[in-house]
């Protein structure tokens, strides 16, 4: 994700780190990053 370390960023499965919609097929879930 992004938005800095230790912070909670939206992330997308089977499409990489991102805080867009996925392409349909994709799981958008939130994932703590450090």
């Amino acid at each position: 994700g992004e938005g800095g370390s230790g912070s909670s960023s939206p992330v997308c499965i089977n499409c990489g780190a991102c805080t867009k919609q996925c392409p349909t097929g994709n799981v958008k879930i939130t994932k703590n990053e450090y």
